[in-house]
């Protein structure tokens, strides 16, 4: 079996669907030191994720 991992650099990219990932993917996002705040949208499309999420 192996691992798949979804990785996001949020500084080069902004618009994610994380409602589209598959149940056996995890997903690590990474952001810049200027972005301040994650967007609302995918916050709220990261719950589910729960401990895939990092």
């Amino acid at each position: 079996m192996t691992d798949r991992v979804l990785l996001v650099d949020l500084e080069n990219v902004q618009e994610v669907d994380l409602s589209a990932v598959p149940a056996d993917v995890r997903v690590m996002i990474f952001y810049g030191i200027t972005q301040k705040k994650l967007p609302a949208e995918l916050v709220v499309q990261a719950q589910p994720l729960g401990p895939r999420l990092k």
